[in-house]
């Protein structure tokens, strides 16, 4: 047979501009129109008719036959009309040879797009407390934030990732005022200046609930912070340097990088220019001394710009901080990688800045995310993500000495330990759609089997195993076109459709369509490998499974990484 040598696009979609094409319709208006076949036995991909049926005036009946007259001559893939449907069934060694292609010949590049190009978008996302250890209460925020950023740099965006962090505020006071009653002097305590400023802040926090007189010194600090007084300066800038030290640290780990770190106190010189913005448009006005933007015209509360003692709040410097990036980036979007109970602030937040006439509010984007349950570690409920990070390592490394999976020469045990147990926390976030709550177990996410991390990584590294084994081998995907099993099938179109589903991802801001994509890519693995021999069968047959092995691992590894897990080799 001689198969049309695709360019860079799918079966699915060279299936549907077969069928646009007579119909004088957009490809788009087809793949809209595809399905999963509810029967494998029916064919690959299923289309329904009856949406195109209104244009054309056809019955969806009639039109489901004519358009399987005109494919019949069509030798990539054939069809068959059920009523109202046409199920398709894919030429495997078509399918075969061309997802190999098209994944080997891009390399690292493989699912990259040019979707954004020319268009930047800012993410807000991570933003953890200064003076605070990083706990695990900011992990949602920080690995979906980060995997989105890597999604849409991998569809051609220009992404500024942007670490808001919480560094200003009521809360300094009462640790610069707790610091003085104790006579600490922070600078001299190194790296153990962050632990010993979380703790003068618990319990001093609590000293301020029943003590007024306590809390007026606090305000005293913070006002003097305000101010730019030398010493409560010298404090600050102590706590915070030493903070985001660790923080930093811990994003390392992780493989996490932000283009800046802005936090709060970045805009606390900015918002006059706010209140004067909206005062000048005579958008603001004053309520029991304090001043709003009225958004009754967008069904929402006011939001507060001042206090009645004037003083700035969060929504002043989040307005600041959303000018300045507009004016700094020019950005296609501004996304925000919050959690949903701050719906009602972005929805003001994007009211207030299109009533001043800055931007159509569709340019900012809440990414909002559920809560997480059952995040506790052996030493109890408060929870320090780099000691959970290093409780996962340390559970990942008895699972892999006690299981199955104990020999994985030539790696590192405890980089190999870190790398499955962090995979295990991240996937276990990622694997469900972000709005959804996520329920957190030790044993289920450090599974080898099931929806997990390590499933993911172990079904990579079993794809090495053999690849090694296999040694030199001709690299060829031409060589596919002596595959012609349903389940080769299955794997090369589950390869070939992983860019849709990248693309897919970056257009909803949506981490788990990679994940659940690889699930499902990594199931057809192994029904292809519990299957077929690979490394026993005839030579020909397998140099082209070795092919399509290695198309496969490529899928994985990219997939992987674009989650922020490593693809590990050996487990």
């Amino acid at each position: 047979m001689a198969f049309h040598e695709l360019k860079d696009i799918s079966v699915r979609e060279y299936c549907a501009q077969k069928i646009a094409e007579p119909l004088g319709l957009p490809a788009g208006e087809v793949t809209q129109n595809f399905a999963e076949p509810p029967d494998s036995s029916l064919g690959d991909l299923s289309f329904k008719t009856f949406s195109l049926s209104k244009k054309t005036g056809k019955p969806p009946h009639v039109l489901a036959s004519d358009i399987s007259r005109g494919l019949k001559d069509i030798e990539e893939f054939s069809v068959e009309p059920a009523g109202p449907y046409l199920n398709i069934s894919f030429n495997a060694p078509f399918v075969c040879s061309h997802a190999v292609r098209r994944s080997l010949g891009a390399g690292s590049f493989w699912g990259v797009s040019d979707k954004g190009k020319g268009k930047t978008i800012v993410i807000d996302y991570s933003s953890p407390n200064i003076a605070k250890p990083f706990g695990v209460g900011h992990l949602r925020s920080t690995v979906i934030g980060a995997s989105i950023c890597r999604i849409l740099r991998h569809t051609g965006y220009d992404v500024v990732g942007i670490n808001h962090l919480g560094d200003w505020g009521t809360q300094f006071g009462i640790i610069l005022a707790g610091l003085e009653e104790e006579k600490i002097d922070l600078s001299s305590l190194g790296s153990g200046a962050l632990r010993k400023a979380y703790e003068i802040y618990v319990k001093y926090s609590a000293l301020s609930k029943e003590n007024p007189a306590f809390m007026d010194k606090a305000r005293s600090w913070f006002s003097r912070l305000e101010k730019k007084d030398p010493d409560a300066l010298k404090f600050w800038e102590t706590i915070r340097e030493s903070s985001l030290n660790e923080f930093k640290k811990t994003y390392s780990r992780l493989g996490i990088e932000f283009e800046r770190y802005l936090g709060e106190s970045f805009y606390f010189d900015k918002t006059s220019s706010v209140l004067d913005m909206f005062a000048e448009k005579n958008l603001s006005k004053k309520d029991q001394g304090a001043t709003i933007v009225p958004l009754e015209e967008y069904g929402l509360p006011p939001v507060l710009l001042t206090k009645s003692d004037g003083s700035t709040l969060y929504s002043t410097r989040e307005i600041a901080s959303a000018l300045y990036r507009l004016s700094e980036f020019n950005p296609f979007k501004l996304l925000y990688v919050v959690g949903i109970p701050q719906e009602l602030h972005f929805k003001q937040l994007q009211a207030a800045l299109e009533k001043a006439g800055i931007i159509d509010k569709e340019k900012i984007v809440h990414a909002g995310f559920g809560h997480i349950q059952g995040m506790s570690s052996r030493k109890g409920n408060l929870v320090f993500l780099e000691d959970f990070l290093e409780e996962a390592a340390s559970r990942a490394k008895t699972k892999i000495r006690e299981g199955e999976h104990a020999q994985a020469e030539g790696a590192d045990p405890d980089e190999l330990a870190f790398s499955i147990g962090a995979g295990a926390v991240i996937f276990n976030d990622l694997k469900n759609k972000r709005t959804r709550d996520v329920d957190f177990d030790w044993d289920r996410a450090l599974s080898f089997e099931g929806e997990t991390g390590p499933y993911l990584q172990y079904a990579h590294a079993r794809i090495c195993s053999i690849l090694r084994k296999a040694g030199d081998f001709r690299e060829d995907p031409s060589l596919c076109l002596s595959l012609e099993s349903q389940e080769e099938k299955r794997l090369a179109l589950a390869i070939d459709s992983f860019p849709e589903h990248v693309l897919k991802a970056s257009e909803e801001y949506e981490p788990s369509v990679v994940s659940r994509y690889l699930l499902a890519l990594a199931g057809d693995f192994s029904t292809f490998y519990h299957s077929h021999r690979v490394l026993s069968s005839d030579n020909t047959i397998m140099q082209a499974r070795l092919n399509l092995l290695k198309a496969c691992k490529s899928t994985l590894s990219q997939g992987l990484s674009l989650l922020g897990i490593k693809p590990v080799e050996v487990m």
